[in-house]
């Protein structure tokens, strides 16, 4: 995913899905490796926070995961070895799919706030227009009243 730190705020912030993107485009976050001076481009991992995990393109993310972490998991991160030599792959992602579960109801804590501050904001902003538009008023009242 491209994050230092998976909470609401971070996915809020940094790791939105790309609406109207094609995966394969340039412009999809993506990040470069080079092996053997060959660089490849590997685009990164966005969840739809919307959508559940069953439904695409998440289910399709969370099969990536699922699968890096059966192929490469043990090397990534030498603790899970054991467990992933005996754990099966339905539960690996039955596992995986309670973690994004949990980043999706941190991501919606963040979003419900983030809504709240806008209308908020947009409130605030709609009353100093109205406030504006009083007092213009009342200023050729008075400028009428007072010839």
């Amino acid at each position: 995913m491209g994050l230092s730190k998976i909470d609401g705020k971070s996915l809020f912030a940094f790791a939105q899905y790309p609406y109207g993107i094609d995966p394969s485009s340039n412009a999809y976050p993506h990040e470069i490796t080079t092996a053997n001076d060959v660089e490849t481009r590997i685009p990164k991992i966005r969840f739809d926070w919307n959508l559940g995990g069953q439904d695409e393109p998440n289910k399709r993310h969370l099969n990536t995961i699922r699968d890096y972490c059966i192929l490469r998991g043990a090397v990534f991160h030498r603790p899970a070895a054991s467990q992933l030599a005996v754990v099966t792959e339905d539960d690996l992602l039955g596992r995986i799919q309670d973690k994004y579960k949990y980043m999706r109801g941190e991501f919606g804590k963040v979003k419900k706030k983030q809504n709240q501050e806008d209308e908020a904001a947009f409130d605030e902003s709609i009353e100093e227009s109205s406030n504006r538009g009083q007092m213009k008023s009342r200023a050729k009242a008075v400028s009428i009243n007072n010839p």
